[in-house]
């Protein structure tokens, strides 16, 4: 198992202020789940909390564990994704199912482009800043 690192106490308030931003990723993070196959809201919020906390909390202790996926910003985030054309729903019992459109998926991948040039953005400032390869 990976060794976790303490961060300094400025940088771990630093740190927790980007983790609370995170929730913004929902629904980016909700259809790329569903691009692979309808779920449910219950088990969008627990795949994506599992691979955000994966791979923003593997490597860092932190004093609190934070669900970036929540009742109060998911929902809401694919009822209105839902209402923009982006998802489609339907019911199996009492589990609300959600699948991406085609809509949904173009509207997915323009995010994925845009996040992806973002990180080749943010590697070039860093490489810069640091004067070195981060990435």
């Amino acid at each position: 198992m990976k060794k976790k690192h303490k961060l300094p106490e400025d940088m771990q308030k630093a740190w927790e202020q980007e983790r609370k931003a995170l929730p913004q990723m929902v629904p980016t993070m909700a259809l790329s789940l569903l691009k692979e196959n309808p779920r449910h809201g219950y088990e969008i919020m627990k795949e994506g909390n599992n691979l955000l906390q994966k791979h923003f909390d593997a490597n860092f202790e932190f004093d609190e564990k934070l669900d970036y996926f929540t009742p109060s910003n998911t929902y809401p985030a694919l009822h209105k994704m839902e209402k923009q054309g982006l998802l489609k729903s339907h019911w199996e019992g009492r589990k609300k199912f959600y699948s991406i459109t085609p809509k949904g998926l173009k509207d997915y991948q323009l995010r994925k482009t845009i996040m992806l040039e973002s990180m080749k953005m943010m590697a070039i400032l860093f490489k810069e800043m640091f004067h070195e390869e981060v990435i």
